[in-house]
């Protein structure tokens, strides 16, 4: 982050807002679970764009990135939200995948 409060993505300056910043829903538990995370998060964000971009196009679900980079699955999940927000993924044409408790998720894939 710079002294103006902006990150980079790149050679881009981004405000020090959601998504470069975790984002929370309510004021509390949600508040506190994103200033926790925010440290870590633009670093298992840029491990899980590599996991993604590594995987081609084969593409990789969520749960295969947060095993990729060996990381719990509550932290990545809402990486890989920030990642489409940041319009640095999309949607892959591959089929949705299950999870391991068989519920299908979206492949992503770098663009």
């Amino acid at each position: 982050m710079s002294r103006t409060g902006e990150y980079y993505l790149g050679d881009r300056a981004a405000p020090a807002t959601y998504p470069i910043v975790p984002g929370f829903t309510e004021p509390t538990t949600s508040a506190e679970a994103a200033s926790v995370i925010a440290p870590l998060a633009s670093i298992i964000r840029d491990k899980a764009l590599l996991a993604i971009a590594g995987a081609g196009s084969h593409g990789m679900a969520s749960d295969e990135a947060a095993v990729a980079i060996n990381e719990p699955w509550p932290n990545v999940r809402p990486r890989i939200s920030d990642l489409k927000e940041l319009k640095i993924i999309r949607k892959s044409n591959q089929p949705r995948r299950p999870n391991k408790n068989g519920r299908s998720q979206t492949v992503w894939e770098a663009i």
